[in-house]
């Protein structure tokens, strides 16, 4: 197991063992964790004592019959059971699962931060339309500076996003981070979600009616300056990886097109392999492929390139200044 951030236990369950090991210390023992209580009441403790140097071992060991535990990689979801390392890991958070939809369900941090009593929050919340209308707020008062900031934020947490589901040098990264977190899904999505309009301070000129985006970026800038205002907060960006995965998952709905997406694939395919069923031409231009397919080609098509070696054949690069894809046969 690689350095992780956090890890996600079932609410309820609990770890079967934990092992202690201090040479300094002298301390060498392992002992049985009979209930969640007892868990809940030491994982504290047992996570602060991990980042000791003075410890070299602070470990639990899982069974899945008793303790069902995830992680995050990027947008991969991991279980896992065995022995695991603390000192490998930052914190330890609960989750919720529903039987009858079996969805894992975890703590909504941004709910959280959004109604926290706190002066980052309320001037995220504070738009500069708000402060010249009472002529009274100072500029280091509303949102202006932190809406940049939560935007710079957002870009970075993104490409390290995409950099773990998304990592091939066929296709440049930059390709794919417009087409995640824009402003319209920001407001169209997010702040629906979270009814950011009861929240801001605005003139009420500017302040928007709906959720739907025009020209209008208050609400995009809110979400963009919480963010900061959490980074503020906490001083890393560990609720902010949680935070911003979730958003992706929200507004990104790439993955329900996988079907459709695949008999793309197929159709592409089959044209090929009806032009030349041993050999492939090393290009093909997007006219051509968007002919065969009859629409144009987007981003979702080019995030699943993996789908087409299923019927035979990989794109090995694409020039989207000249618009080619370059070709090859799949060996496996």
């Amino acid at each position: 197991m690689n350095n992780i951030k956090k890890l996600f236990l079932l609410n309820g369950s609990f770890p079967d063992k934990i092992l202690i090991r201090s040479e300094k210390l002298n301390i060498d023992k392992c002992y049985d964790v009979e209930n969640s209580h007892q868990f809940l009441e030491e994982y504290k403790n047992l996570l602060a004592i991990s980042k000791s140097p003075e410890y070299e071992k602070v470990d639990m060991f899982i069974n899945p019959e008793k303790c069902r535990m995830i992680w995050f990689e990027g947008s991969t979801k991991i279980g896992t059971c065995g022995w695991i390392s603390l000192k490998k890991c930052k914190d330890i958070a609960f989750y919720e699962y529903n039987e009858e939809t079996h969805e894992e369900i975890f703590e909504d941090l941004f709910l959280k931060y959004l109604q926290c009593d706190n002066k980052f929050i309320k001037r995220a919340l504070t738009d500069g339309s708000y402060a010249c209308s009472k002529n009274c707020l100072r500029e280091y008062e509303y949102n202006f500076d932190m809406v940049t900031a939560g935007q710079k934020l957002i870009d970075l947490l993104k490409v390290n996003y995409l950099f773990q589901f998304y990592n091939s040098s066929m296709i440049n990264l930059d390709y794919f981070l417009p087409e995640f977190l824009t402003d319209k899904q920001l407001t169209e999505i997010i702040a629906k979600k979270y009814n950011l309009i009861d929240y801001i301070l605005c003139d009420e000129n500017f302040k928007p009616k709906n959720y739907e985006f025009t020209n209008n970026t208050i609400l995009a800038d809110a979400v963009k300056a919480v963010l900061y205002a959490i980074y503020l907060i906490n001083g890393n960006c560990d609720d902010l990886e949680d935070i911003v995965r979730n958003f992706i998952l929200l507004t990104d709905i790439s993955y329900q097109n996988l079907p459709s997406i695949r008999e793309k694939y197929k159709k592409f395919a089959d044209y090929l392999r009806n032009k030349d069923k041993y050999d492939v031409d090393e290009t093909i231009s997007f006219k051509e492929v968007e002919n065969i397919l009859g629409e144009k080609l987007d981003y979702q098509m080019f995030f699943y390139t993996n789908l087409f070696r299923d019927y035979g054949y990989l794109i090995k690069r694409v020039d989207f200044e000249n618009k080619i894809i370059y070709l090859d046969i799949s060996y496996w």
